[in-house]
């Protein structure tokens, strides 16, 4: 909430308590709408930006929302959006069938 008070507090001469809150109302809804739901991790095939292998969240961390991976191969520590992500081996979707 204090960062929320911060905005509000911040804003420019002639914008109004109440038309700020219902800019962030919007902005949030936006959101909402670009990714789903802000309490659902967005499923991303994620790589390591340092040594390129594909990172997946596996047990707890498959369904977790959370911003920060780490690298099961080489241990570096990235963020891959501003949004809650879990790394997958495939995109809901596109599950690769099973060859014969």
């Amino acid at each position: 909430m204090s960062a929320l008070n911060g905005i509000l507090n911040n804003a420019p001469l002639g914008v109004t308590r109440n038309r700020a809150l219902q800019e962030l109302s919007e902005l949030r809804e936006s959101l909402e709408l670009a990714t789903g739901r802000l309490d659902q991790p967005v499923p991303m095939r994620l790589t390591c930006p340092s040594c390129g292998q594909l990172h997946i969240d596996e047990g707890a961390f498959a369904t977790k929302p959370h911003h920060t991976h780490a690298c099961q191969h080489c241990g570096e520590v990235w963020r891959p959006a501003v949004v809650a992500t879990v790394g997958v081996r495939f995109l809901p979707g596109f599950k690769n069938e099973v060859s014969k």
